[in-house]
């Protein structure tokens, strides 16, 4: 996508004309389906909640979020895993959405011809997060 991001960043500048950047943001939502009613969530992600040892029964819901500064705090990581309805075709199945950001925290702190390298830091932190917030056998069933 990093083209079309890039493209339009500069069609907007053309007409736009802007004088500074006081917020960027890149964006990484997904939808994930997994078979089953009842599942063990540590065996899909690494990024999900733990509920007290007291509480026997599985959860029916869930929403977590949180958020890290990186790059000197610049930049916010957010990072959310929440559960959702699935989608029609797969009613069989639970369905979540990792939802991962990377945002420019502080405004003015990059120019305009450091969009391309923010980009790229941005896009290399989504992927880290994404791997590390879902287990290998999560990452096998994208492979089927």
């Amino acid at each position: 996508f990093k083209p079309v991001i890039l493209e339009n960043y500069k069609k907007y500048c053309v007409a736009a004309k802007p004088k500074s950047i006081n917020k960027i943001s890149l964006r990484s939502i997904n939808k994930i389906h997994i078979g089953g009613e009842q599942i063990s969530l540590q065996d899909y992600f690494v990024f999900c909640p733990a509920s007290p040892q007291n509480i026997q029964e599985p959860l029916t819901s869930f929403n977590l979020h949180i958020e890290t500064t990186l790059q000197n705090k610049r930049d916010i990581l957010s990072m959310k895993n929440t559960t959702v309805v699935p989608d029609k075709e797969k009613e069989n199945h639970l369905a979540f959405v990792l939802d991962l950001s990377y945002i420019m925290n502080k405004s003015g702190e990059i120019k305009f011809e450091q969009v391309n390298d923010w980009l790229e830091i941005a896009h290399d932190e989504l992927y880290n997060a994404f791997t590390a917030s879902i287990t290998e056998n999560l990452l096998n069933n994208f492979n089927k």
